[in-house]
């Protein structure tokens, strides 16, 4: 069987709005702060499940972190500006 990962397109409103609901509280329930990636799988059904909660993922340009900043229209200088902003130094 191979690889069946691959990144959501076409999600429905309702689909995105379950992911940002359960991420926000995945990141409060683990106390997270500052940037950091949580991972889901979501099924075609639109059922999302939780994977992995990352508090500090690798930032190079061509690892998830990035890669997700990159494909939803920002630069990678953009998204290390986003951190470092966001952090109030």
């Amino acid at each position: 069987m191979g690889n069946q990962n691959a990144l959501a397109e076409d999600l429905s409103k309702e689909t995105v709005n379950k992911i940002n609901s359960v991420c926000k509280k995945i990141y409060k329930v683990f106390l997270m702060r500052g940037y950091g990636r949580i991972d889901l799988r979501v099924k075609e059904n639109g059922d999302v499940y939780f994977i992995e909660a990352n508090p500090n993922p690798c930032l190079a340009r061509d690892e998830d972190f990035a890669s997700s900043g990159i494909l939803s229209g920002l630069t990678y200088e953009e998204i290390i500006s986003r951190i470092i902003n966001l952090s109030g130094v």
